[in-house]
């Protein structure tokens, strides 16, 4: 039996959560961009401003916990520091924001 889309994407969803955090994959830039795409997924459209605010809280504490971590390649570390910045405006630029 194939899992359902849901059970799909968060499978996916965790599997580049991992490889953000632990910096599996430090010279793939776009890596950021695919887990936002992820995180933003269409059913984000329907939850509460508490359900929205909790997910961007914990995406903030993904980037800082793998900026403090000194064992993670330290290239990979600055691009969590200076991420930030782009997720907030990309945030602003979503459908839903508008």
């Amino acid at each position: 039996m194939q899992p359902s889309i849901d059970a799909a994407w968060l499978m996916e969803l965790t599997h580049i959560r991992r490889k953000i955090r632990w910096g599996e994959e430090p010279d793939n830039p776009l890596l950021i961009s695919r887990w936002l795409a992820h995180e933003n997924h269409e059913h984000t459209q329907q939850l509460s401003q508490e359900e929205l605010r909790q997910g961007y809280e914990n995406q903030f504490r993904l980037l800082l916990e793998t900026l403090m971590d000194e064992l993670v390649p330290s290239h990979w570390r600055c691009k969590t520091l200076t991420f930030p910045v782009s997720v907030n405006r990309w945030r602003l630029s979503a459908p839903w924001h508008k």
